[in-house]
């Protein structure tokens, strides 16, 4: 029987969605109205968070879809009739992926990304696409969008570059959200939003239909949310072997049955116990005296040759030259380690290195010159 108490999304979680529909209380129609209407009235109006980019335009459609099955089959799972919300770096068709620049709002791919494939086969619903560091990197600045603003201090950044997604899961756009990271881009401004959020081990998540750092290892999407728990339900849907993302086998074997059965409601009790136990051992320990080699980095007066900074780093502590040119020589170094491993056009590339056909370049290989 239904309920003529009205539901709540403030703070809401997956578990109290799903009560609601079983109860009667609510339909995933109704939710995503309650949700299409707070963006409508806070994201560009209001206090302008301005954290959506592009607004799901079959999100009630889909909702119809849902109310009607859980009508006459159970859920297919937790995630059925749950709004989600996508940083605008990961493929939904129907959709643009923009990666929040102007050089891409018309780009629209022609099917979605695995983990969103993945998501709509559980039953979520995906409600929009959020902001990001423009072309996936740094604050949640962009040319197509702006700047998008920190729902609990409007004068303040949400982070990046997932900001779009931390701001809508603290702003009560959706219930939760999925980021992307490659370095802090979904546990920064998971921090900032005040939810919880994080990164996958390489290999749990498929980077298939998403635009990040390939051919890389470190780049994943990733859940946040509201509380653990929630977390850990969106991370069971997402994790999953990718034929076209050969990183993934990694994971077979080791993805258990559902990342809940981990939760522990005294885990923070147990982590401030472990980190008083390493502070303290940190505070113990002592630097090894430098030997004579490192010595004479730190003695030494005169410039690196020419010869000397194309030396590896194995062979720096040889070298006579002071340290402060070993920083400068690592970053050459890394410019022109990026600039092979980025390119389209990698040599000797192989098909182990997880490229496939879904296998989307970091953008910034596009952009960069080609160099010789």
């Amino acid at each position: 029987m239904a309920s003529s108490t009205p539901f709540n999304i403030l703070e809401t979680t997956i578990d109290e969605v799903g009560r609601a529909y079983q109860s009667g209380q609510l339909t995933a129609r109704q939710l995503v109205q309650l949700y299409l209407d707070r963006i409508e009235a806070y994201d560009k109006k209001g206090p302008t968070i301005n954290a959506i980019i592009t607004v799901n335009p079959r999100a009630l459609e889909e909702a119809n879809r849902l109310d009607a099955a859980l009508k006459t089959s159970p859920f297919v799972s937790p995630l059925h009739g749950v709004p989600i919300i996508i940083k605008d770096q990961a493929d939904v068709k129907g959709m643009p992926t923009t990666l929040g620049s102007v050089l891409f709002k018309n780009y629209y791919p022609d099917r979605d990304a695995f983990v969103v494939e993945k998501l709509k086969n559980a039953g979520a619903i995906i409600l929009a696409k959020a902001t990001l560091g423009e072309l996936g990197g740094g604050d949640t600045h962009g040319s197509l969008f702006g700047s998008t603003r920190n729902p609990y201090d409007l004068s303040r950044t949400v982070g990046g570059s997932s900001g779009g997604s931390g701001a809508s899961v603290a702003a009560n756009y959706a219930t939760v959200a999925v980021g992307q990271e490659g370095l802090a881009s979904i546990r920064r401004p998971s921090t900032w939003n005040c939810i919880v959020g994080m990164r996958p081990s390489a290999g749990l998540v498929s980077r298939g239909g998403v635009y990040a750092g390939w051919p890389e290892i470190a780049g994943s999407l990733g859940p946040m949310a509201r509380t653990v728990k929630d977390l850990a339900t969106l991370l069971d849907v997402m994790v999953g072997y990718d034929p076209e993302d050969l990183l993934t086998a990694r994971s077979v074997g080791h993805i258990p049955e559902s990342y809940t059965k981990f939760l522990n409601q005294d885990g923070l009790k147990i982590l401030k116990k472990s980190r008083k136990f390493s502070t303290k051992l940190l505070r113990n320990l002592k630097p090894p005296a430098p030997n004579s080699s490192t010595r004479s980095l730190f003695q030494s007066s005169r410039s690196c040759s020419e010869s000397e900074l194309e030396a590896p780093p194995e062979e720096w502590n040889r070298s006579s030259c002071t340290l402060k040119e070993a920083p400068i020589h690592r970053l050459n170094r890394a410019r022109k380690q990026c600039g092979r491993r980025t390119s389209l056009k990698s040599p000797g590339a192989r098909k182990s290195d997880g490229r496939g056909p879904r296998m989307q370049p970091n953008i910034m290989s596009i952009l960069r010159p080609k160099t010789s």
